[in-house]
């Protein structure tokens, strides 16, 4: 079952006109969360980040309401807040009619359909939301660290769509391939000045003699919310913590790396272009922060939400 712009259907019945443009252009959203005993890890700000990648892309959110729920003079604020009540409630109802123990949802925001490539005028746009079971990466694989390349594939300092979840992901699609072929699990990106930025579909931290560094928003970079997490439980654990833009030589002389994202939580790094990331394995403030956050989950979502057996209402549209 998912929800459907304003109902709970069978994902059979979903109907995305040919037309959308988020087919035709990857004009469109997306959002990737967690869900831990029944309990979506930072939902609200997952949402606040859609909402917020929304308004850089133009698309509009009004049409996401019922009929009449908000007026056209409330404030662009009221509106934010208003739908982001209703995505976040979607979520949820989605995750308690799957019976979603742990899981996985994904927000889906297109802006509609159109028959050119401009901004349609009426705009209607749809949005998905869905939930299936997770397994999460073995306790192996995190023990043992990941391996990873520098891609020769770089992110646009300059463009807006590098700093938001846009459908149009393939160029993470192709350096992870790009990883793949190679024979490695990740590859890393640069800037168009040649700083590293990312991981194909996460953020990226180095630790130096006890510090953690991370590349500064000013740079190509997502916002990411696991990687907000980690910096706050660097804080309150005196780790000191750093957002510095790095050449990859600079970067081959840290003691400790790892990679952040919402399904893998913290990955350590070992070996970046063949070269062991300071003695190869997870290095203590990798492990501290990976610690960390599992506490974190757990106090957060240890307790499921009421009843996933409870009814779902379907909203008219």
């Amino acid at each position: 079952m998912v929800y459907f712009n304003g109902k709970i259907i069978s994902g059979e019945g979903v109907a995305v006109s040919i037309e959308d443009r988020g087919f035709r252009y990857g004009d469109g959203l997306f959002e990737t969360m967690r869900v831990y005993r029944g309990k979506v890890f930072r939902l609200a700000r997952h949402v606040e980040r859609l909402v917020e990648s929304a308004s850089v892309l133009g698309i509009e959110l009004r049409p996401i309401l019922d009929d009449g729920l908000i007026l056209s003079s409330e404030s662009e604020a009221s509106l934010r807040s208003a739908v982001s009540g209703e995505i976040a409630e979607a979520v949820e109802r989605v995750v308690a009619v799957n019976e979603i123990g742990e899981g996985v949802v994904r927000i889906i925001l297109t802006r509609g359909a159109s028959d050119g490539f401009d901004f349609p005028d009426a705009p209607k746009p749809n949005l998905i939301v869905t939930a299936r079971p997770f397994v999460p990466v073995s306790e192996e694989r995190v023990r043992t660290g990941a391996r990873a390349i520098i891609s020769k594939i770089r992110r646009n300092t300059f463009s807006p769509i590098s700093r938001v979840k846009s459908l149009s992901f393939l160029e993470s699609v192709l350096v992870r391939r790009e990883a793949r072929k190679a024979g490695v699990d990740e590859g890393l990106l640069m800037d168009t000045e040649g700083h590293l930025v990312e991981a194909s579909v996460g953020n990226l931290f180095f630790v130096r003699e006890g510090a953690l560094y991370t590349p500064p928003m000013s740079g190509p970079i997502l916002p990411g919310i696991t990687r907000e997490v980690v910096m706050a439980l660097a804080s309150k654990r005196s780790i000191p913590c750093f957002k510095q833009a790095f050449f990859p030589e600079e970067a081959a002389d840290m003691e400790e790396a790892f990679t952040t994202s919402t399904l893998m939580e913290l990955m350590p790094l070992i070996q970046i272009n063949g070269r062991p990331v300071g003695a190869g394995i997870p290095g203590e403030v990798t492990r501290t922060l990976i610690a960390a956050y599992r506490e974190l989950v757990m106090a957060d979502c240890g307790v499921s939400i009421p009843n996933p057996k409870s009814p779902i209402r379907n909203r008219k549209r």
